[in-house]
């Protein structure tokens, strides 16, 4: 019994630093010659042991040992079998199996986050996500104020935590443009302003939602949300402003109709899958006339026809996970910018570029069961997916990058457990 308890507060204590940890990027690099492109060392490539690695391997070890004497008896579902057969498959024809095979790692740590939040019963729902998340969102956006405030990087212990060395006269630095004076768009502790708004954009909705259930101190939750608006502005993320703005408008319209907004979660989830599905056609026939966009824009319809091109060189099983730049530079080896050295700005374009039509087609049916279940439950849950597919639609940080993924396994987990409801939003 002793042991029981003492495993189950280890197991909250872990989980509450796990939250608290999520926005950082405390970890080591490793660079093998296959995380370099053109002899450039490339993030995306590199495998990483992150701090919120090492805890989620610790929770997964408590979890066997909590249940070593059923493990004979459990029985993973028929679905597992099949993803891991697609996952050697995509790996052994990939032009990186390396590569390929580190990122599917990174799926199965993120299948393995979703299960410890959806199974275990004695989280706290408070303790372990609310009063953390709240604690983790405030410290983002303090950071990011003095970033703001003194055009650079803090520096010192920060940088262990994840954050670049950079001024707003760094080359390549994200900048936006108040009254003609160009000003750094602030990073905190994350690889771009729109990757932290769009973690920070799902920790509002999560916030908004779980803290209702915060009964004798709603001021942390209310501290927690106004962090993550603060924090959102100031990242100049059009995508996730404007995403956001979409939700709550939605929420307003909708709360009362409830069957109208099921029909709006699946048709808003119909219409990116299809229009990201298209969207290579598209930005192939507006480059084609030769008119001038923003930079920005103009690097995105570039990488969106690059996914189609790459697409249709293996549309059955994918190029591989993880494959996505190494093959677009080989694409454009005669005519080569630094700039395309990123995946393509658009989750469900990447997947079906990196995964075919295989891939793409367990992609669509797990999304089509995720908005499913949220149709049934509060609608927090169904905005929070539309916020996600809005961004996903426009970036790739979902897939990417560690933070954001590791939000959205949390997010999947809280939403599939069963006592959720006396803490929701309704």
């Amino acid at each position: 019994m002793l042991l029981g308890k003492g495993i189950r507060k280890l197991k909250a204590t872990l989980l509450t630093f796990f939250i608290l940890f999520l926005p950082t990027q405390l970890g080591y690099h490793f660079w093998p010659p296959w995380a370099y492109v053109f002899g450039i060392r490339i993030d995306y490539l590199s495998p990483t042991v992150y701090f919120t690695d090492v805890i989620v391997v610790a929770l997964a070890l408590l979890w066997l040992f909590e249940k070593r004497k059923k493990l004979g008896s459990i029985r993973p579902p028929h679905f597992l079998f099949l993803l891991g057969l697609f996952a050697l498959v995509n790996i052994s024809t990939a032009l990186l199996p390396q590569a390929a095979l580190y990122k599917w790692a990174k799926i199965a740590e993120l299948m393995v986050v979703a299960f410890i939040f959806f199974k275990d019963k004695s989280l706290d729902i408070k303790k372990t996500i609310i009063l953390p998340l709240c604690a983790a969102t405030m410290f983002v956006f303090i950071h990011a104020v003095i970033q703001l405030v003194l055009q650079k990087s803090l520096g010192g212990p920060l940088y262990f935590l994840g954050e670049r060395t950079f001024t707003s006269g760094t080359p390549g630095i994200s900048l936006y443009s108040i009254f003609g004076r160009f000003l750094l768009r602030p990073y905190s502790t994350f690889s771009h302003p729109n990757s932290m708004a769009g973690f920070v954009g799902v920790a509002f909705l999560f916030l908004v939602g779980l803290g209702q259930g915060l009964n004798k101190k709603p001021q942390t939750a209310i501290l927690g949300s106004a962090a993550c608006l603060g924090a959102l502005l100031l990242s100049g993320s059009k995508a996730a402003i404007g995403g956001l703005a979409l939700v709550l408008g939605v929420y307003v319209l909708v709360r009362e109709r409830k069957e109208f907004f099921k029909k709006a979660l699946a048709g808003t989830t119909t219409f990116i899958v299809l229009a990201s599905m298209l969207s290579p056609l598209l930005s192939n026939e507006i480059l084609r006339k030769n008119i001038i966009f923003s930079e920005s824009f103009g690097q995105r319809l570039t990488l969106s026809g690059l996914a189609g091109e790459l697409y249709s060189q293996k549309p059955l099983v994918g190029l591989g996970l993880n494959n996505f730049i190494p093959k677009a530079a080989g694409l454009k080896q005669t005519n080569y910018y630094p700039w395309l050295l990123q995946p393509v700005h658009n989750v469900p374009l990447l997947v079906l570029a990196e995964t075919g039509i295989v891939g793409f087609g367990i992609f669509v049916w797990f999304l089509h069961k995720l908005v499913k279940k949220a149709s049934r439950m509060p609608i927090i849950f169904g905005l929070t997916i539309i916020f996600v597919l809005v961004t996903a639609s426009v970036d790739h940080y979902w897939l990417t990058l560690q933070q954001n993924q590791l939000l959205l396994a949390v997010f999947i987990g809280a939403m599939l457990r069963k006592n959720y409801k006396k803490y929701l939003l309704h």
